[in-house]
């Protein structure tokens, strides 16, 4: 008597969790900016020579690099983890140098300002408007003379219009605008008057709706600042919905890559129009750190695919992340920007393994939202730590 056949059921494996080696030179390099923040505040204020510990992580580096190699000498072949940590040493360096060197050109900026008077000044507007206790101000980089790319705050007297985010202005000492005068030259230029014409025609839309509005889709949050909807996402943990991400530059780059497919225009202008659009959204919506990691992402996506390299998610996170931080070392202490690298880090590495365990507790049913709550689950797990730490809830 035969025994009855079973039938085996194919059950998809999450893939193994694995780290690039940009991924650790990322980490390594933001470890480094931290630790070079911290040291050049205790250089200004302690005088400590900063020369010692760059001397002395050197130090640590050569020797490490020199049992590695003589390893290699010996037995023909790299060690692993001595490679790992000769790259780790190598970021933590750079990370720390580059900190240090913003911190130098921020404290001679200051010097600057603080020796410069009264005087007349031209410059961009950076960033939006804010309103705050001591009325409204605007970021400021002052373009020409030799206080050019010198970045300030310009706080403006009762009564005086804010010039809109792009505008290049012209004003006497910090407090007193003179007039805000034409927009910047070239394409950002264009993208900014644009974007000014476009929240003028949402304003259409008043009250608490039209502010949502306005900061969801064009990172405009000067009425929404302050407000009870603002409020009400905060404590429900939700800030990061009404506040220009890399969420949001997904869904653009989506509905641009689904029209531009139905016009059956060939693979490398699909590829150039959506990092276009990408590059030109997030410039138009305030330069969001979480946005830019987003668009740095799409861009080295894009690269992959016209070279023909395979796809790589947490590569391409790593290089977005290693960018942005060796062109700005203190990014790193932008939560935004903090957030966002967690959740995605969390999804690229986790969020397969989350869905077949949601998937199992539901008896494989429901495969879309079972995806979509265990992409939900890692997100939230992978950044409550930051979240709990920053707001305390």
């Amino acid at each position: 008597m035969s025994a009855p056949a079973h039938t085996l059921v194919p059950v998809h494996a999450p893939t193994r969790a694995s780290l690039p080696p940009v991924v650790w030179l990322a980490i390594a390099v933001w470890m480094g900016a931290v630790l070079g923040e911290g040291w050049a505040w205790q250089v200004w204020a302690e005088g400590t020579a900063p020369w010692l510990v760059v001397g002395c992580w050197s130090a640590l580096w050569l020797v490490t690099a020199f049992v590695v190699t003589r390893r290699r000498l010996r037995t023909g072949h790299w060690d692993a983890v001595g490679a790992i940590a000769v790259v780790f040493l190598v970021g933590v360096l750079v990370g720390c140098g580059l900190s240090v060197m913003r911190g130098v050109s921020w404290r001679a900026q200051t010097r600057l300002l603080a020796d410069a008077g009264a005087r007349e000044w031209t410059g961009v507007v950076t960033a939006d408007p804010r309103d705050g206790r001591f009325g409204p101000s605007v970021r400021l980089r002052i373009v020409g003379g030799p206080y050019d790319g010198v970045a300030l705050t310009m706080r403006l007297p009762a009564g005086v219009t804010p010039p809109e985010y792009g505008r290049v202005v012209r004003c006497s000492a910090i407090a007193k605008l003179r007039e805000a005068d034409e927009w910047e030259k070239g394409v950002s230029g264009a993208l900014f008057a644009w974007r000014a014409e476009a929240v003028t025609r949402l304003a259409v839309v008043s009250g608490d709706p039209g502010a949502l509005l306005r900061g969801v889709v064009l990172g405009d949050r000067r009425a929404l600042t302050g407000s009870a909807v603002d409020e009400d996402f905060r404590v429900l943990g939700l800030s990061h919905v009404v506040a220009v991400s890399g969420s949001h530059l997904a869904v653009v780059c989506g509905v641009v890559l689904a029209l531009a497919r139905r016009t059956r225009l060939p693979r490398l202008s699909v590829l150039a129009l959506v990092v276009s659009v990408a590059i030109g959204y997030t410039v138009m919506t305030g330069l969001a750190l979480s946005a830019v990691r987003s668009c740095v992402m799409v861009a080295a996506g894009a690269v992959g695919e016209c070279v023909g390299v395979r796809r790589d998610g947490t590569g391409a996170l790593g290089l977005s992340v290693l960018g942005i931080v060796v062109v700005s070392p203190w990014a790193v202490f932008d939560i935004g920007f903090a957030l966002s690298v967690l959740a995605v880090a969390g999804l690229l590495l986790y969020g397969d393994l989350a869905a077949t365990w949601v998937s199992c507790a539901f008896g494989g049913r429901f495969e879309k939202t079972t995806t979509l709550l265990g992409a939900t689950l890692v997100a939230q797990a992978t950044t409550m730590p930051l979240v709990v730490g920053t707001f305390g809830m």
